[in-house]
C-alpha cells in the first residue's frame, strides 16, 4: 500500500498551502460559533480572574510559584485565547473518517496523508488565532490589564513558540485519532486524551502551581509545549530562545512517532483488505 506519493516540492508546497487556506475559509463560515465560542472564552476568563485575584489578595505575599496576581491574570487570559489556536481538545474529523471507512480512499490519494491534516489544522488554528485569540485577549488587557510582552524581541519569539505548539498539539491529537484503529470507537479514548492534555498542558493552571513531584511529571511530557511555554514567553518569565528546546524536541519525536503510527494503521488497512 503506497501512503506517499512522490510529487515535486513546489506543487507540494501549493497544494498543502491550499488545503490550509481551504481549512480558514471554511472557518469563517461558522460567525456564531465564532461569537459564541468568544463569549464562552470571555466568560471563564472573567470567573478565573476573579478567583486568582481572590486568592492573591487572601494570601501575605505578592507572588505565589513566581507568578504575581497580575501573571496569574494574564496567563488566564491567554490560556483562553490559545485554546482554540492549539486546539487543546482532540476534534474528532480524522477519527470520524475511520469510522466511516472514508479513511481507505483518504490513504490513496496523492498526498501525504499525516502533511494533509496538519494543513488542515494549521489553517483552523490561523483563523483562530485572528478571530478568537486575539479578540479575547483584547477582552482581558481592557477590563483585568492582562499583560502585553514588554519587550519587542519577545513578539518573534512567542511567534516562533506558538507554530512549535500548534504542531505539538496536532501530533498529539491526530496519533490519539489514529488509535480508532485498532478501538473502533473513538470517544472514550479522546476524550481521557483530551483531558489528561488541558491539565498539563497548563491551561486549567500555570504548571509552576503543580506540587514538585507532579510538576516534574509535566515536565517530562510532552503536553508543557501547548500552554505553558507559550506563555512563559509571552509573560517574559523566560526570555531566551532555549526555552523552545523542548518544544523542538517533542516536534521531532512526535512527527516520526506519528509516522510510524500512521504506517501501522495502513497495514491494519491493508491486511483487513482495504
Amino acid at each position: 500500500m503506497q501512503l506517499y506519493y512522490q510529487t515535486g516540492w513546489s506543487s507540494a508546497l501549493r497544494l498543502y498551502y491550499e488545503v490550509g487556506r481551504k481549512a480558514f475559509q471554511r472557518s469563517t463560515t461558522y460567525k456564531l460559533a465564532t461569537l459564541t465560542g468568544l463569549v464562552v472564552n470571555s466568560f471563564f476568563g472573567y470567573i478565573h480572574s476573579y478567583v486568582f485575584l481572590a486568592v492573591y489578595s487572601s494570601v501575605l505575599v505578592s507572588t505565589v510559584a513566581g507568578f504575581s496576581a497580575l501573571n496569574a491574570v494574564s496567563y488566564t487570559w491567554l490560556s483562553q485565547a490559545l485554546i482554540t489556536v492549539t486546539q487543546v481538545w482532540f476534534e474528532k474529523d480524522i477519527s470520524k473518517t475511520i469510522v466511516t471507512g472514508d479513511v481507505v480512499s483518504d490513504f490513496y490519494k496523492p498526498f501525504d496523508y499525516q502533511t494533509f491534516w496538519f494543513s488542515r489544522f494549521a489553517g483552523n488554528s490561523v483563523y483562530a488565532a485572528i478571530f478568537r485569540a486575539i479578540p479575547t485577549y483584547t477582552i482581558g488587557i481592557i477590563f483585568f490589564g492582562a499583560q502585553l510582552p514588554q519587550h519587542l524581541a519577545t513578539l518573534p519569539l512567542f511567534l516562533v513558540s506558538l507554530v512549535f505548539s500548534v504542531t505539538v498539539s496536532f501530533l498529539i491529537g491526530y496519533i490519539f485519532n489514529l488509535t480508532t484503529f485498532w478501538t473502533l470507537n473513538p470517544n472514550g479514548v479522546l476524550t481521557l486524551g483530551a483531558i489528561i492534555q488541558m491539565f498539563f498542558s497548563g491551561f486549567i493552571v500555570p504548571l509552576a502551581y503543580l506540587p514538585d513531584w507532579l510538576g516534574l511529571l509535566a515536565d517530562l511530557l510532552p503536553f508543557q509545549a501547548i500552554i505553558s511555554i507559550p506563555a512563559q514567553v509571552w509573560l517574559e518569565q523566560h526570555t531566551g530562545w532555549d526555552i523552545l528546546l523542548p518544544q523542538i524536541f517533542w516536534v521531532l519525536v512526535l512527527w516520526f512517532a506519528a509516522r510510524g503510527v500512521t504506517r501501522l494503521a495502513s497495514r491494519k488497512i491493508t491486511i483487513q483488505g482495504g
